[in-house]
């Protein structure tokens, strides 16, 4: 550390100087706080977003939406949080029903977390079989999806959990297509495509898509095509769908903690550079 004349350090000398160790320990704490209890920092909210949570919150008692379930163990770290929000709107919203399945066989683990993560459906007033049902993994990829837009009740006997549909109250009024609001899918890579090819395409039902953030500039050509209604893209887009339904959950905080790292940074920069300049000034007089 360098001394002015009179042997006394300024302050500049010892901003210059802080030990590395204070800097990562600040560095933490700012990290991890919002972490633990997110703090709703405003961020740029894209029409993308806004659109389907506009779809979601226009929904009325009664409507049914299907859920293409198509979770994968190694992209659930980044489309898991899109998930969570968008099923806890769903379940919020009085009178809503929903019918999912996966074309993946990662699906049925990954359903009964993000049910789990959000507290149940119970806890919504939902009750399992009249307002939510899964059918869990269909095997057979688009043959698949085509049967089952067509007839479900001809194409799968029964649910996840081994309940015969006819059983299932919800299942005696939506066997088709026809009988979906909308679609939303948790795209494992370009499953939505699939969807899209045997549901959008000739039925003309609305999809919208969870997909990873690297596959968002796929999809853009699609929805300006009007194949794709909207989507919702990797943590980024979480976070937007959790302020918008004024529930900053675990992506708004990691956005908050990314957030407040970058201004913490910036600051250390500009904290850096001038502390050099002004000693380096100060040695050259």
């Amino acid at each position: 550390m360098k001394l002015n004349e009179k042997g006394k350090t300024t302050i500049m000398d010892k901003l210059a100087d802080i030990p590395e160790q204070y800097i990562y320990a600040i560095l933490a704490v700012i990290l991890i706080v919002p972490l633990i209890k997110p703090i709703g920092l405003p961020i740029p909210i894209t029409g993308d977003t806004i659109k389907f949570f506009d779809a979601i919150d226009a929904l009325e008692p009664g409507d049914t939406v299907f859920f293409a379930y198509d979770a994968l163990s190694m992209t659930w770290m980044e489309q898991g949080l899109g998930t969570m929000i968008v099923m806890k709107h769903l379940l919020l919203k009085p009178g809503i029903r929903v019918v999912g399945a996966s074309s993946s066989n990662q699906g049925p683990p990954f359903w009964e977390e993000c049910m789990n993560s959000i507290g149940g459906i119970s806890s919504y007033g939902k009750e399992y079989g009249k307002d939510v049902v899964y059918l869990g993994y269909l095997a057979g990829g688009e043959t698949m999806e085509a049967a089952i837009a067509r007839d479900i009740a001809n194409t799968v006997n029964v649910d996840s959990y081994g309940n015969p549909l006819s059983e299932l109250d919800l299942m005696s009024e939506v066997n088709s297509v026809d009988d979906f609001a909308l679609m939303i899918c948790l795209s494992s890579g370009w499953s939505f495509g699939g969807w899209m090819d045997q549901w959008v395409v000739p039925y003309g039902i609305g999809e919208y898509v969870i997909p990873l953030a690297g596959v968002a500039s796929d999809i853009w050509p699609l929805m300006e095509a009007g194949l794709i209604e909207s989507m919702i893209a990797g943590s980024r887009g979480a976070a937007e769908y959790e302020i918008l339904l004024k529930s900053p959950g675990r992506a708004a905080a990691g956005m908050d903690a990314q957030s407040l790292g970058h201004i913490y940074v910036a600051i250390l920069i500009i904290v850096g550079n001038v502390a050099y300049f002004a000693t380096r000034l100060k040695g050259e007089d």
